[in-house]
């Protein structure tokens, strides 16, 4: 038979196994979202028609359904690090 430790002990794992699932699935949703071209252009700090022409240059990264495009958060702040990389040379490390 167990004792009353072992009980609770079984008790608190389940309840905090079940709190991490929480907030894991918590910030793995936060994390991650799917905007359209207008979110994704204010996201940005871009006109829609610009966005528009870097997509079809295959200059952003973006999904298409149809005709409807779409944009991950995640891959948006990777290409704008991307950017910043590729933009910025530090001084003393001039070609």
């Amino acid at each position: 038979m167990p004792t009353i430790e072992q009980v609770i002990n079984e008790i608190i794992s389940v309840q905090v196994a079940a709190a991490e699932r929480r907030i894991l699935e918590s910030l793995n949703a936060a994390t991650d979202r799917t905007l359209n071209v207008i979110q994704a252009s204010e996201y940005l700090g871009i006109s829609e028609k610009t966005l528009y022409n870097m997509c079809k240059k295959k200059l952003m990264p973006h999904r298409k359904f149809g005709a409807k495009l779409m944009f991950s958060t995640l891959a948006l702040d990777a290409w704008g690090r991307e950017q910043d990389k590729i933009n910025y040379q530090p001084q003393g490390k001039e070609n």
